[in-house]
């Protein structure tokens, strides 16, 4: 039973957001992004490092197993199915 926060929630309360947000603001970090804002990178790059992750396929093969809840807090999942995956070169037809 969790009662608490998670390694990864302790850890990012090191990260002052705000300071975050002024140099995305200041480098325009976040300039054309539509869904995957420049935060929701760097919880990702910093749950890799933080699970040892070698790559980004072995980064999202690692969330399956787990439940959405507990992929990474404060981040927003998007989730699409195989046929709706514009990378996805078997729907290219």
């Amino acid at each position: 039973m969790n009662r608490g926060q998670s390694v990864f929630a302790q850890l990012l309360r090191f990260v002052l957001f705000s300071h975050f947000e002024h140099l995305v603001d200041r480098f325009a970090s976040n300039h054309g992004i539509r869904h995957f804002s420049a935060w929701n990178h760097f919880l990702c790059i910093a749950y890799s490092q933080l699970t040892r992750r070698e790559g980004l396929r072995d980064l999202v093969a690692g969330y399956y197993p787990v439940p959405i809840s507990f992929i990474l807090p404060g981040a927003r999942v998007m989730i699409l199915s195989p046929a709706s995956n514009p990378l996805d070169h078997r729907s290219a037809g």
